[in-house]
């Protein structure tokens, strides 16, 4: 075994949430001034619903890589999990959510980040570690999304390569992602000049050969 993986379980989280009545793009540049971020809930055949939470607590939980979250009306709650997030056009801002209705037993499609932890040991060798993918996609229940998954790769030499497949699962997750993708490896790398002067091929300076073009033009 080349790594040891730790593997932390995303729990639900609640959130106050409130109908909108209220639509359009006015009433919604009010709702994200008063600190509340718009979505919609959808799905299990029921109606779209208009929503709004809590923008702060729902970005701290985004942080912290959870994605199911009971979404709490007061009278009722929606178990839902996160579907699209879309961010302003600078990117660094979210701006609105959809939610899909989940049942916590419901088989789920997810993208879990992968974080790659130690020091390969190739790189004590002259090797670079590279991270290729920056998640994997799972097949899991609900409750059960992990929320990250740590990769050990300190055993990692030089020309070794870890692969979706060798990455150790929690139960009753299945890889969606094909097995034969690397997730991260420890190459060597040459400088291009060294290489060229190495294996002869460095391409000598011809002098006049931007101003003999320019002419030809």
């Amino acid at each position: 075994e080349i790594q040891i993986n730790e593997v932390k379980m995303s729990q639900a989280v609640i959130l106050k949430a409130e109908k909108r009545t209220s639509l359009g793009s006015r009433n919604t540049a009010k709702a994200r001034a008063a600190g509340k971020m718009p979505a919609v809930v959808y799905g299990h055949k029921k109606q779209e619903l208009a929503v709004c939470v809590n923008a702060h607590e729902l970005n701290q939980a985004l942080k912290h890589h959870h994605r199911l979250f009971d979404l709490d009306f007061g009278d009722s709650k929606e178990t839902v999990m996160v579907k699209e997030v879309q961010y302003n056009f600078l990117g660094d801002s979210i701006i609105h959510m959809d939610f899909a209705r989940v049942d916590i037993h419901e088989k789920v499609h997810v993208h879990v980040e992968v974080a790659l932890k130690g020091t390969a040991k190739g790189t004590n060798e002259g090797g670079v570690l590279e991270q290729r993918i920056n998640d994997l996609e799972l097949e899991c229940e609900a409750m059960s999304i992990p929320e990250v998954i740590k990769v050990n790769v300190s055993e990692l030499g030089i020309g070794q390569i870890l692969t979706a497949g060798e990455v150790e699962l929690p139960a009753g997750s299945k890889l969606i992602t094909d097995p034969t993708t690397p997730v991260a490896a420890v190459v060597v790398v040459v400088d291009k000049e060294e290489s060229d002067v190495a294996e002869g091929t460095a391409e000598p300076e011809v002098i006049g050969r931007v101003a003999d073009e320019e002419g030809q033009e």
